[in-house]
């Protein structure tokens, strides 16, 4: 058998110390390590790279979830080890664990036990679990004095602090969910993994030591609940109740919202007025807005999917579909509400947004691949459709991608794209968001497309409302004007003056 390549990952922020001793325990393991790479998840010093020691800077805070995403893009390993920047592994931990995730090939996560630091004979946990009615959190072992009752190798609910994954499970579901940015990324991961068919296990063998209660300017009271900043007790009581919606059964989550829920909020309100931290009960119940906004997202497809102009003029007799340069997969998520495929196929040239896709479940296969050479033969797809697409590239070469859509669909193209050139930035640190080109309504009519326009510039565009307003509140209501805007300019044309659906029968061609 070859030699396995591995991985590490280790995403840090204003931790410089204990990252210097996690760095240190990673350097001296027994196992081989291929590469490790450290996210500078934007500490106020600057982590310093070495000719040992990857370091990608990130300018902005992306949490758990976010770090652990942008050092997967970096890295090439058959397995890749995350690590929390305040853990310290033992010599043979990463030999350890490898030992066990080769042995059968449906082992997806592999964890070590988890020892508190600087208490060697006291276990901070060796995995845990979610109860996916009421919510709460169990771990495993967690302050249990070590005396030789955890010495099996054993499959566990979840894991966290320190795991190590195969590379294809990433391939088969996703990549970390940066909705939930953090905590709960790890445990999600983790009960996408198993829903997926992996296994998670603990291996006794494997060691490492992690910093328990953080030190905080916090209050006690605060920190038991697990709130060490005011922005993490929006985290907290967000991720909550995204993590139910995502993987509890319907029924338990409505029992965890109208029973469970309302007594946790009480109960965390009156403690935190008790320490008189008005910034953090007000983080906390903007959490718990955002939360519940999550959780009606499927609410709010059907009603996008009202006034979207897409979901009015695609031919329904259409079952295969090809969604080109498919992005984060919201349209996608949209017409789903309204038609059912039978096959849907996305591509993209931008990796995370695939993997953003894969995890959310959207289409069933995706490609990897430039709009300007599509690898699809003649009349494969019923429907294909280019959201937003056409602008990214120059003039010419949007012309001749056309030309090949409309040779790949068997019924019918469309295309949306805003009115003429406009400038957009490279979001999502994306460069392939630039526009380069733009098209005018009666460019595509002589082509022989209908066309609809939609939507106003001075609240979509930019500059507009949008982005005037960055308070999430306040986006939200714009966003609630936006669906009545677009309504209103569907059926009233001269009023539309941002952007345009072109659709074209193509059964003849």
């Amino acid at each position: 058998m070859n030699k396995p390549s591995i991985s590490v990952v280790i995403v840090t922020r204003n931790r410089n110390k204990e990252l210097s001793l996690c760095l240190k325990s990673i350097l001296a393991q027994s196992q081989k390590i291929d590469e490790i790479v450290v996210v500078d998840n934007a500490s106020s010093q600057r982590v310093k790279k070495t000719s040992s020691i990857n370091v990608i800077r990130s300018e902005t805070n992306l949490g758990g979830a976010g770090g652990r995403n942008l050092g997967l893009l970096h890295t090439k390993g058959q397995f890749v080890l995350f690590m929390d920047d305040d853990a310290v592994a033992d010599r043979q931990m990463v030999k350890e664990l490898i030992k066990v995730i080769t042995t059968d090939s449906k082992i997806g996560i592999v964890q070590p036990k988890i020892y508190e630091m600087g208490k060697p004979d006291i276990i901070q946990g060796v995995g845990h679990g979610i109860n996916l009615k009421t919510g709460r959190v169990f771990g495993i072992g967690v302050h249990q004095k070590d005396v030789g009752q955890f010495e099996k190798v054993i499959e566990i609910p979840m894991a966290g602090c320190t795991w190590l994954v195969r590379r294809d499970v990433f391939d088969k579901i996703g990549d970390y969910d940066e909705e939930i940015f953090i905590p709960y990324e790890d445990s999600d991961f983790s009960i996408r993994a198993r829903k997926a068919g992996y296994k998670i296990f603990y291996v006794p063998k494997s060691r490492a030591w992690h910093t328990g209660a953080k030190k905080t300017f916090i209050n006690p009271w605060l920190q038991w609940l697990g709130i060490t900043t005011p922005e993490r007790s929006f985290r907290v009581s967000k991720n909550k109740i995204i993590f139910m919606k995502k993987h509890a059964q319907k029924n338990n989550f409505l029992v965890f919202m109208f029973f469970y829920e309302p007594i946790y909020i009480v109960l965390h309100s009156l403690i935190i007025l008790m320490t008189a931290r008005f910034d953090v009960l007000s983080n906390y119940w903007k959490g718990i807005i955002s939360g519940i906004d999550y959780s009606f997202f499927p609410l709010k497809l059907f009603l996008i999917s009202l006034v979207d102009p897409v979901c009015r003029v695609i031919d329904t007799s259409g079952k295969t579909i090809l969604d080109v340069a498919c992005g984060g997969g919201l349209p996608m998520q949209v017409l789903k509400e309204k038609i059912k495929f039978k096959f849907v196929h996305g591509v993209d040239l931008f990796k995370p947004y695939i993997n953003e896709c894969r995890r959310k479940g959207i289409h069933d296969s995706y490609s990897l691949a430039d709009v300007r050479n599509l690898p699809f033969e003649n009349k494969s797809f019923d429907i294909v459709i280019a959201l937003q697409v056409l602008e990214h590239i120059r003039k010419d070469e949007s012309l001749r991608v056309l030309d090949n859509l409309e040779k790949i669909a068997k019924k019918q193209v469309i295309i949306s794209m805003p009115i003429g050139r406009t400038f957009h930035p490279a979001v999502d640190g994306n460069r392939l968001q630039l526009h380069k080109s733009g098209f005018m309504p009666d460019e595509l009519i002589a082509r022989g497309y209908k066309v609809i326009k939609m939507g106003r510039s001075e609240i979509e565009g930019i500059g507009g409302l949008i982005d005037r307003y960055q308070n999430g509140v306040w986006k939200k209501l714009i966003y609630s004007l936006i669906l009545l805007v677009n309504w209103l300019t569907y059926f009233i044309q001269p009023l539309a003056n941002y952007y345009m659906v072109a659709y074209k029968n193509v059964k003849n061609i």
